[in-house]
Formats: structure tokens, C-alpha cells, sequence
């Protein structure tokens, strides 16, 4: 959401700005030290809240779903799979990045008034 926020999504843009940029900041920081720095960034899950609303509201899971080019809320054994991966070899060449893991939602401009 950071990349395109929507109304009254002020503090949460912020925060996951900082996050950002705290996450590059302590890479550069660290990787002298062979410390890799790298943050997740979990897009809209089938879980939690999200999961009872939608359960509550169906009709808000098809706006959501709507929002996402893959057309699947995430789960939580997605978001598992990228940190396993961060914390596997196969990262051991990444650092200052935030992993997106979202289905594609990042990529498009939406309205959630729509």
C-alpha cells in the first residue's frame, strides 16, 4: 500500500515507508559485517480480521479479490514460504530489499471506495 496509498491511510503508509527504509538503511549499515538485512512485505491475507470480515461480508472478499492480478488472498503459508526463503542459502546475495509477496496488488493502482 505503501506504493500507491489510499484515503485515510495515512499512518499505515508511513509506517511501512519507514520500514522500507529502515530495512536498506541497517543493510548498509551491517554488510560490512556480513550482516544481511532484508523485511517482508505481506500482502492481503485470508486470515485474521480480513478472514472475518469476509466471512461476515462476502461481498467485500470479491472487491478484494478484485484488487489482486492473481485473484487469491494470500495465506499464511505463503508469507512462510518467502521468510524460509530469506533465511535459506538461496538469499545469501540479497540484502536491502523488501520482498513483496502480494499476488501482484502492489503493481496496480486501486480504489477501495470502488
Amino acid at each position: 500500500m505503501a506504493q500507491f496509498p489510499v484515503p485515510s491511510s495515512l499512518a499505515y503508509v508511513v509506517t511501512k515507508a519507514g520500514v522500507d527504509a529502515l530495512t536498506r538503511a541497517m543493510a548498509q549499515e551491517l554488510a560490512g559485517s556480513q550482516i544481511r538485512v532484508n523485511a517482508l512485505a505481506p500482502g492481503i491475507l485470508y486470515a485474521g480480521l480480513t478472514r472475518k470480515l469476509c466471512e461476515q461480508d462476502p461481498s467485500l472478499k470479491e472487491k478484494l479479490l478484485a484488487m489482486i492480478p492473481l485473484n487469491a488472498l494470500g495465506t499464511p503459508e505463503d508469507i512462510a514460504r518467502a521468510y524460509a526463503f530469506l533465511c535459506s542459502n538461496e538469499s545469501n546475495y540479497m540484502t536491502g530489499q523488501v520482498l513483496t509477496v502480494d499476488g501482484g496488488c502492489s503493481v496496480i493502482k486501486r480504489d477501495l471506495n470502488a
